[in-house]
């Protein structure tokens, strides 16, 4: 894990900003996961919004399980998060990871009935 990692894990927005400057955001740490994989998992929003708005960056990453960043925020319940990135034109909300399981079957799983029915609502959405 870098500094960057750990900040977006922690949701230490200061921190974020200087590390921006000096780590690449799409950086993988040794679970092949991002820092907005991070951020977005643990609903810091105002991170995720941080990390969003640099140009270039994948939110449509896969860690070394297949699960995207929105499957991560969809799980843990950050109706936010999700909207953010359900917002982002290109999302891949049907995305399946190594067990088959999308972003609705995640958040199906783990009782999160506002984030399932904000996926239901989206149109495309594999139900």
């Amino acid at each position: 894990m870098t500094g960057l990692h750990i900040a977006a894990y922690f949701g230490i927005q200061g921190a974020i900003k200087v590390l921006l400057g000096m780590q690449h955001p799409d950086l993988m740490d040794s679970y092949g996961r991002t820092a907005l994989f991070w951020a977005a998992g643990n609903g810091h929003e105002p991170v995720v919004q941080m990390l969003l708005d640099k140009e270039g960056i994948d939110f449509n990453y896969k860690d070394t399980n297949g699960q995207t960043i929105l499957s991560q925020a969809a799980e843990n319940g950050h109706e936010v998060v999700v909207q953010m990135l359900l917002d982002k034109e290109g999302i891949d909300f049907n995305s399946k990871d190594t067990n088959g399981q999308t972003a609705l079957s995640w958040a199906a799983e783990w009782g999160n009935e506002a984030v399932v029915h904000m996926l239901l609502d989206k149109e495309g959405v594999d139900g």
